[in-house]
């Protein structure tokens, strides 16, 4: 069987969501299916580190992102100086590179197009991993949206989309023909899901990401709000993740108004998640169209039953009462509601808990993810020596 050499792409140099599960994608590949993996990333940082000390190899080389904020004749001049460059700097990736003689590319995000421009040129498939939807974030393609539909026409071989609900927001963007439905992929060590918690004197309860208004925290504590005017108590809140300046100033003036801060914490970005989750009973998805949900997952693995709103993703991983409860977005007494069941029923937690452990295992872990990927990537490469002889 061929050993193929793939070039990883990626979009940043933190260890976050989506470079997390591209590196257990890239560490699976490499020791399960012998893959020769190689990373290029724009700069140094936690990702680096982790490949340096897992002995994949990497280059770091600058590139920009072919979304931005374009607010303002200037910064839109300056976004398109951008692609301008990127087309200088393929060059010098390109002749760097040359010397691995890869047979395929890999981009970890649709923020990124330098991927889909350096398979070209070394005449090799592409294949673009979509994460995120770019109005979450308030981003733009700065060469404007004909133009980038027309090179989604011809920049990958094949788009991973990690959720049905992103297939569906892209239809109009990317050739139907072209998506895959290849669900991400959460690492999880299995001496971490405890069946019988030890409890604590308080109900823990976490929202972990980005504290943003795409995220949705103030409906957390609009319900936390509601559930102590009910008499419900004996809990806690934690919101892991770094914060938006604004919206974190939004909920922290929330929090203060209404007397909220023994029943809630702001623990900024934990690099141990794992660790964090031993110690939760609850976990709380309240985002607007997550494109995925890998906190989700997470807190599935470790036996977690998650509440999650009726928008995006969510609903393709947590099934109503099964592995968790599904509530109405803008809805935050149907939250409190979701909340206050799990809190008074012990029975329900326990059997929720279990449930979500089994199902994310059986569907989200990141050695389905790895087996899927390289499926793909073994018949790209069959078709192409199909094609020559």
């Amino acid at each position: 069987m061929k050993q193929l050499k793939v070039l990883f792409v990626t979009h940043y140099s933190g260890l976050y969501g989506a470079n997390k599960s591209m590196l257990a994608l890239i560490l699976l590949l490499k020791d399960k299916y012998n893959l020769i993996p190689y990373v290029l990333v724009n700069h140094d940082g936690p990702l680096s580190d982790e490949l340096k000390k897992n002995g994949v190899k990497y280059s770091v080389m600058h590139y920009y992102w072919w979304v931005n904020y374009n607010e303002g004749v200037l910064q839109k001049f300056i976004n398109v100086r951008k692609q301008f460059l990127n087309t200088i700097y393929i060059k010098k990736i390109c002749h760097s590179l040359s010397v691995y003689n890869f047979d395929l590319v890999y981009s970890n995000s649709i923020t990124i197009n330098i991927g889909s421009l350096i398979a070209k040129r070394y005449g090799v498939a592409h294949f673009w991993c979509v994460r995120e939807r770019l109005d979450s974030y308030k981003l733009k393609y700065s060469l404007g949206k004909l133009i980038s539909k027309f090179f989604f026409k011809h920049g990958a071989d094949r788009y991973f989309m990690i959720s049905k609900h992103l297939i569906e927001y892209y239809t109009e963007t990317i050739p139907p023909k072209l998506m895959t439905l290849v669900y991400n992929g959460v690492s999880f060590a299995e001496n971490s899901y405890k069946i019988d918690k030890v409890k604590g004197d308080s109900f823990n309860i976490c929202s972990i990401g980005l504290l943003s208004e795409q995220k949705n925290q103030l409906e957390v504590l609009k319900s936390v709000q509601i559930l102590i005017n009910k008499g419900v108590t004996g809990f806690k809140v934690y919101f892991v993740g770094v914060a938006n300046s604004l919206y974190y100033t939004e909920l922290i003036s929330f929090v203060n108004a209404h007397n909220l801060q023994s029943f809630v914490e702001f623990m900024g970005h934990q690099n141990n998640i794992d660790e964090l989750l031993q110690n939760m009973d609850l976990g709380l998805a309240t985002s607007v169209g997550e494109a995925f949900g890998r906190s989700t997952i997470e807190c599935m693995l470790h036996g977690i039953p998650v509440v999650a709103s009726n928008s995006g993703a969510n609903l393709e991983l947590v099934v109503d009462n099964f592995n968790g409860s599904i509530y109405q977005l803008n809805n935050p007494n149907d939250l409190a509601d979701k909340i206050e069941m799990f809190i008074k029923d012990s029975n329900y937690l326990r059997k929720m808990g279990s449930n979500a452990h089994k199902y994310a295992k059986e569907h989200f872990s990141a050695e389905l993810n790895a087996a899927n990927v390289y499926k793909i990537f073994l018949s790209s490469i069959n078709e192409d020596l199909d094609a020559t002889n």
